[in-house]
């Protein structure tokens, strides 16, 4: 990607602690930016690439030098977090365009990967505890406890079931 990504702020609702914000690429794709000091972020790159090493689906992460951001508050994960919260994170735009320019360095760009997500009833997602269940399934114990220990290996923490996507994927493996 270079040395420099360049980017736009993006006013929307963020969640979880580590912080954070979206921003619009030039050619209009919308990437998650992760800054400051946590481990999280160069665990969650590795974590990344080795399960799709692995042959699962993941997002791609990457660890980049700089983002430019263009209209960022100075802080933005908390301005987006408080905006949210007040149901008022399209309210940057509105106002007046901003021609602030923040950098940060070396911090971590997440891609979705595009998938057309797997729902029922509205819910998608799982949680880790449901593998502790009795599969009604074609599931064995091994498989599940080998997903269990694939889990354990990577040292997932923030396992709530938001964070875990099922996606549709074509036979030869694509979205």
């Amino acid at each position: 990607s270079g040395d420099v990504v360049n980017c736009r702020f993006l006013s929307e609702a963020v969640s979880g602690t580590t912080p954070k914000f979206n921003c619009v690429l030039p050619d209009g794709e919308v990437i998650k930016v992760k800054y400051g000091r946590n481990p999280e972020i160069p665990s969650e790159a590795a974590g990344t690439r080795l399960l799709a090493g692995l042959g699962f689906g993941a997002d791609r992460i990457y660890i980049v030098p700089r983002v430019r951001c263009y209209g960022c508050p100075p802080l933005p994960f908390h301005t987006s977090k408080v905006l949210g919260f007040v149901h008022a994170d399209g309210l940057p735009g509105v106002l007046a365009p901003d021609t602030r320019v923040t950098e940060f360095e070396w911090v971590a760009i997440e891609r979705r990967m595009d998938a057309r997500p797997i729902e029922v009833d509205g819910e998608a997602g799982w949680a880790w505890f449901e593998l502790a269940r009795e599969s009604e399934d074609e599931t064995t114990r091994a498989e599940r406890d080998a997903f269990r220990l694939m889990a354990a290996f990577l040292v997932h923490w923030d396992n709530k079931a938001a964070n875990q996507r099922l996606m549709c994927l074509t036979r030869d493996g694509q979205p």
